[in-house]
């Protein structure tokens, strides 16, 4: 009967947890990536000569953050642009050997795309991250940066909405034809282009997270966590 009355009652606490823990707003998500890089074009020498050296098979990793409430500005059904102006969003870290970019602290002008069997004739779901103003370790100065990272799926079933999503993308439902994109353009048009495959997407969790995980799977593409105070 002890045992049965304890059951029930942390039954209890548990679903009141739920519930309230709901009804609170999810705030920042931070994922952390991992990948190789694939391919290297630096026929000017932008890297090589400025002694910046990327090989194919060298590691990628990043780290990203987007604010879950941001309003989505797309007006098709189809497609939901979350558009983040202000640090700590976008690209804390990304790099690939010798390379290291960043979104802009000071200029943060940073999109995560959502595509929900968008497009005609062949409709896709994709997810896509653009960083259009990037810091770097080249001791040159560059007219533009960009990192970007695309998914893609020709099914149709890796997303069924374009909400932003509150957890990682799950790798197995997409390719990555465009994969992980880092890359730079000078004043004479000359560029460099560095790009991967990413081949882990984890989520760096709040102190709550832990349980929210718990309580609700990733495979439900949804998570709650308790806005930062």
């Amino acid at each position: 009967m002890f045992r049965l009355t304890s059951l029930l009652a942390m039954l209890v606490v548990l679903t009141g947890f739920a519930a309230a823990v709901k009804s609170v707003p999810a705030t920042e998500v931070a994922i952390q990536l991992t990948g190789e890089v694939t391919l290297v074009s630096d026929i000017y020498g932008i890297l090589s000569d400025n002694g910046i050296t990327v090989n194919v098979g060298d590691t990628i990793s990043a780290t990203y953050r987007y604010e879950t409430t941001t309003p989505d500005t797309n007006p098709l059904g189809t497609v939901g642009d979350y558009s983040h102006s202000t640090s700590p969003f976008g690209f804390s870290t990304a790099t690939a050997g010798g390379l290291a970019m960043g979104t802009d602290p000071s200029s943060v002008d940073f999109l995560v795309e959502i595509v929900n069997d968008h497009g005609s004739p062949t409709p896709r779901d994709n997810y896509l991250l653009r960083s259009y103003t990037n810091i770097h370790n080249l001791p040159v100065t560059l007219e533009m940066t960009h990192i970007s990272w695309q998914l893609d799926d020709s099914t149709l079933t890796a997303l069924d909405s374009t909400d932003l999503p509150l957890l990682p993308p799950n790798l197995d439902d997409f390719d990555q034809e465009s994969g992980f994109d880092m890359s730079g353009e000078g004043g004479m048009l000359e560029f460099f282009l560095v790009r991967g495959v990413i081949t882990s997407a984890t989520l760096i969790p709040e102190p709550t997270t832990f349980l929210m995980s718990y309580l609700y799977p990733r495979n439900s593409f949804r998570v709650y966590t308790f806005a930062r105070i």
